[in-house]
């Protein structure tokens, strides 16, 4: 941590930066090296896990609404302001751009089938979820469930259960590959009251966390 600080005045430019190091609830001295440091909690987060794939109901997109799979080559330049649109909302929300977008679909692994799409009848993107599932040596499934990554809906097509749509394609996707679980995290004070459309899908909380935030000057 104390490298991390140092590292961090180097890199500090005109603009208000901070230090953030995020502690689950149940690893111990985390929370008092924080504190030592002169960090401060600033935000909750929960782990969430649902352990019921087996009961999910149909995914009901509104009209005009379909779901199809991330096509690479095509769908990054849409995609960047799709999420950033989504996101900019959220605690902590840092721009998504064109060559972390790119980065992403190029990086080992990327299967386009786990990136879903809700898009309108003109291919517009309004809303995703991304799908990670975790890799030990050799490429094999681990043991912790498979994540719902992320998932936003554009402000403009809020309000219409196309952020539900999406979470139920996502845990009916990661059961299709034959998974009995998922987890996710998500922000406490989510201010599209994502905790309530989680638990309404069978997540329970199983840990939580605490963001903790210095302002470097």
């Amino acid at each position: 941590m104390q490298r991390a600080m140092q590292r961090a005045q180097q890199l500090k430019r005109e603009r208000l930066t901070y230090l953030e190091m995020s502690v689950r609830e149940r690893v111990a001295g985390a929370p008092e090296l924080a504190q030592a440091l002169g960090l401060r909690p600033v935000r909750f987060f929960y782990y969430m896990e649902c352990h019921d794939l087996e009961h999910l109901p149909e995914p009901a997109f509104p009209q005009g609404i379909r779901l199809r799979h991330y096509v690479v080559g095509q769908d990054e330049e849409a995609f960047v302001p799709a999420y950033n649109d989504g996101f900019s909302d959220h605690w902590g929300y840092v721009p998504h751009t064109l060559e972390k977008e790119r980065h992403r679909v190029d990086a080992p692994g990327f299967r386009a089938e786990d990136s879903l799409l809700a898009v309108d009848a003109d291919g517009t993107i309004a809303g995703l979820c991304l799908l990670l599932f975790q890799k030990v040596e050799g490429h094999a499934l681990s043991s912790q469930p498979p994540m719902i990554h992320d998932l936003a809906v554009t402000h403009a097509c809020r309000q219409r259960g196309i952020g539900r749509a999406l979470l139920l394609a996502g845990m009916r996707h990661i059961r299709d590959k034959g998974l009995a679980a998922t987890g996710l995290a998500v922000d406490a004070d989510n201010p599209n009251k994502a905790l309530r459309l989680y638990e309404s899908v069978g997540f329970a909380i199983m840990s939580r966390s605490t963001a903790y935030r210095k302002e470097l000057h």
